[in-house]
């Protein structure tokens, strides 16, 4: 499902304004997102593949990589 990838790295740009993403990015170290910034990772994701993640999901430590998030969407949506 690569439109998933494509749209999760997307997102991820458009919040962090870095251009250099992969699916092997880390969310912490690579891309420097933090707790409140992951939220808006996740309102955003939400919004744009129509889905909502479960509450006891929402702890960016369950999500190491962008691949991680990616293969997240692909079980939920």
């Amino acid at each position: 499902m690569v439109k998933c990838d494509e749209k999760v790295i997307e997102v991820l740009k458009g919040i962090t304004q870095l251009e250099d993403i992969t699916m092997e990015s880390s969310l912490t170290n690579d891309l420097l997102i933090d707790s409140l910034s992951f939220i808006r990772v996740i309102v955003e994701l939400e919004n744009g593949f129509h889905f909502k993640f479960d509450n006891e999901d929402m702890i960016i430590e369950m999500f190491p990589k962008v691949m991680d998030l990616a293969q997240y969407i692909k079980i939920k949506s």
